[in-house]
């Protein structure tokens, strides 16, 4: 919904003091004017201001009323309604324990199966995907080693010409490799002849560094080669790096969004029980917050947008109720059968930037033992760089839920830290500023996820720098 004066062509938009007056209910301050109001007698049980607000309510209903009766047969059709909802009556076992399972090689990983159809609902998917785009990858099952693998793994092609390149990281590493492991592919393979590219992708939602390291140890153990490997991080490594240490656990514990709920499915403590309900109860409002901005948006109707704006600076709150509520959880030892090492006390941002460096350097030297060519990519968000945000990013991205202050802050010091991995010979891309001369949409939420046009200028940005001198991609013996 436009926020401008006046209505025009069937939609009523919002004036300047209407929108100051909306503000103040989504905070929580229903006065309508800035010297006090008085309250009527007791016994009516209304203020003067909740009587001006049903009157407001009552005009906009007119206005709408009017507006509908003379644009009639004009209006478009409404947007068809989502046939799925996010959350449930138990949300926690259909988002995080349905979803996760623990693996004893990283942490966790993707429940055997599952589908990034059983996790995103519609409205999601028309975010992250072009209009006319494939989304076949939707269906990926994820194998038996918790990956949304296009392969079966370890993928050791029989024909010696295949080049196989390894996708590592978190959420970002995941859907670039579900939405453009074929654009990659195909760019790939033109530079080679047409010689087949195979990209297998390693990413999965919440990894973080050491994760990284684990992951390819594992694969090489059980015989996965790789002429290339590209490591996708930076967010995760920010944000949960510096979530653990809140919460006075070690940087390099894993996300604690995904494994405190699944620490709390596997023990018997009603403590943990909580800590399931609460995790589910985030990510739910999470979703329902979204979907109501996203409604606000769309609507044309002025009444519906104000109980919407209500209804989700209700939701709001309640979200930082619960959010606060999960961090302040205690653990009970007696009973928890996950171990989470505590912090030593004196972590800082310093350990979790030294974590981000040492597990690129470990990479670079497996790869190195090995005869991969490897690539570390800063991924874009945000809160970083000089990208000015379109109009859909501005009413999706918030600072505050999607952890800005933590990114600039951390993600200032890995750009310094990238010096030392230069020094030891790491090819390093600052991805950050690739999205900058994108004027249209690119970001698909607040927390950096990209949408198929950012996956798009991200994957020919990575390709463009494995094929860049000296090469990283080339034919290296089995």
């Amino acid at each position: 919904m436009t926020r401008a004066a006046s209505g025009v062509g069937g939609q009523v938009f919002l004036t300047p003091e209407a929108v100051s007056w909306f503000a103040r209910v989504r905070t929580g301050g229903w006065s309508l004017r800035s010297h006090d109001r008085t309250r009527v007698e007791r016994g009516n049980g209304l203020s003067l201001e909740m009587l001006d607000f049903a009157g407001l309510l009552l005009i906009l209903a007119a206005l709408d009323l009017g507006v509908g009766l003379a644009t009639r047969g004009r209006r478009a059709a409404p947007p068809p309604a989502d046939d799925a909802q996010p959350g449930g009556n138990d949300p926690a076992a259909d988002a995080i324990v349905s979803t996760f399972v623990f693996y004893s090689y990283y942490g966790y990983g993707f429940r055997p199966g599952f589908r990034p159809r059983d996790l995103l609902p519609p409205a999601r998917v028309a975010i992250m995907t072009a209009p006319d785009g494939a989304t076949d990858w939707l269906d990926t099952p994820a194998d038996p080693l918790g990956f949304w693998s296009r392969y079966p793994l370890p993928l050791n092609p029989p024909d010696d010409d295949t080049l196989v390149v390894g996708l590592l990281g978190g959420s970002v590493a995941q859907w670039l490799g579900l939405q453009c492991g074929s654009r990659i592919e195909q760019a790939l393979s033109a530079r080679f002849a047409g010689r087949p590219v195979r990209l297998v992708d390693f990413g999965v939602g919440g990894f973080k560094q050491p994760q990284q390291v684990a992951v390819l140890a594992h694969m090489l153990a059980l015989g996965q080669s790789f002429d290339a490997v590209v490591n996708l991080d930076g967010y995760n490594e920010a944000v949960y790096g510096d979530m653990n240490l809140t919460q006075g656990t070690r940087a390099e514990t894993p996300c604690p969004i995904v494994v405190k709920p699944l620490r709390a499915a596997v023990s018997a403590s009603g403590s943990s029980a909580r800590g399931v309900i609460l995790s589910g109860r985030v990510l739910d409002m999470e979703a329902r917050v979204t979907e109501l901005g996203h409604r606000i948006d769309r609507s044309r109707s002025m009444t519906m947008s104000l109980l919407r704006m209500v209804r989700e600076s209700h939701l709001r709150a309640r979200l930082a109720r619960a959010r606060r509520a999960l961090r302040e959880l205690p653990g009970d030892p007696d009973s928890d059968l996950i171990c989470l090492p505590p912090s030593t006390g004196t972590d800082s941002d310093a350990s979790v930037i030294d974590l981000w460096v040492a597990g690129s350097i470990q990479l670079h030297r497996l790869c190195r033992a090995n005869g991969i060519g490897y690539l570390h990519v800063l991924q874009p968000t945000p809160f970083v760089g000089g990208r000015a945000w379109s109009d859909d990013e501005r009413r999706t991205i918030s600072r505050d839920t999607g952890h800005g202050d933590v990114i600039a802050r951390i993600y200032e010091g890995f750009r310094t830290a990238s010096a030392g991995l230069l020094e030891e010979g790491v090819r390093f891309l600052d991805a950050t500023t690739c999205l900058d001369a994108v004027a249209e949409t690119v970001f698909a939420d607040t927390y950096g996820h990209l949408n198929q046009r950012g996956n798009d200028v991200l994957a020919d940005a990575i390709c463009c720098n494995l094929l860049s001198e000296p090469p990283l991609l080339a034919r290296r013996p089995r």
